[in-house]
């Protein structure tokens, strides 16, 4: 593979307006937009955040109607993005071939065009593989979008077992009784 770079990081919070409001004030971030999908039966809202010209550095998800976490890790996913669409390919090849899991096959995202794949790390979390994101290279004309759903084609889960899906459903049941450390000062919404 050729080079790689960071892309974002996507983390799932039961407070996630706190955590938002956090990126903004520490980090100068920007909402490029939203995406609400149902993914594993779950309605959530997705709000995409920039810190530069990239589509999104920081994606905050939460639930509707139930604040809960079914994330183990509260990382979702991380993203890096590869060079070329043979690098993309390749990385694909080599997960399969090494024995990762891929939860996601590759597929294009509705709001960044990323095209990408989601591969399962031994800790749980994803990381995704992804290349050719659009860039906000207009401050001033940019204007946040709501998107219904994350792919324009593909991202189908290939390698999810139903335990899979159970255990992420009881991780979630687990999180009502748990508590989100928060940093008051540093979540402040004003803004």
């Amino acid at each position: 593979t050729g080079d790689l770079g960071m892309g974002h990081v996507a983390l799932t919070s039961k407070h996630a307006d706190s955590l938002i409001g956090f990126a903004h004030r520490s980090l100068g971030a920007r909402v490029s937009d939203y995406i609400d999908a149902q993914i594993n039966g779950l309605d959530l809202e997705i709000t995409f955040l920039r810190v530069n010209a990239r589509h999104h550095s920081m994606a905050v998800a939460r639930t509707r109607k139930v604040s809960l976490d079914p994330i183990r890790t509260r990382v979702q996913h991380i993203n890096v993005e590869v060079a070329t669409l043979e690098d993309l390919t390749e990385a694909y090849v080599r997960c399969r071939q090494l024995g990762f899991r891929i939860a996601l096959g590759v597929g294009m995202h509705t709001n960044d065009r990323d095209v990408s794949f989601y591969a399962v790390t031994p800790s749980g979390f994803e990381v995704e593989v992804g290349w050719n994101p659009i860039t906000v290279d207009d401050e001033e004309a940019w204007q946040p979008m709501r998107h219904q759903g994350i792919s324009i084609w593909g991202h189908k889960p290939l390698d999810m077992t139903l335990a899979d899906k159970l255990g992420q459903a009881m991780t979630g049941v687990r999180s009502l009784g748990q508590r989100e450390d928060q940093v008051p000062a540093l979540s402040g919404l004003a803004w």
